[in-house]
């Protein structure tokens, strides 16, 4: 079944922790982005898809959900790196 998602982050609060990476596929991400639990979005782009048809993502550098505003972007060769933060 689903996590539910603020729960468990209050529970991981309750321990300490200020601060998660979420490393997620697509389903993962859209969740916590649905649940607006994110502060943080970071992108890296290379030029190969990953499998015959690539992963597709829930966002990408065109499509960054409202209320978020770019921090930074790097190249690295052929590579970048981009990285967006919640207005609050």
């Amino acid at each position: 079944g689903d996590i539910a998602l603020p729960e468990l982050l209050e529970d991981l609060a309750a321990l300490g922790m200020a601060s998660v990476l979420v490393e997620g596929g697509a389903k993962v991400a859209k969740a916590f982005l649905a649940e607006g639990l994110v502060d943080r979005i970071v992108l890296f782009q290379g030029q190969e898809p990953i499998g015959r048809s690539g992963i597709v993502s829930p966002i990408d550098a065109n499509h960054i959900p409202a209320g978020f505003r770019k921090l930074r972007d790097m190249r690295f060769g052929e590579d970048s790196y981009a990285e967006w933060i919640r207005d609050i």
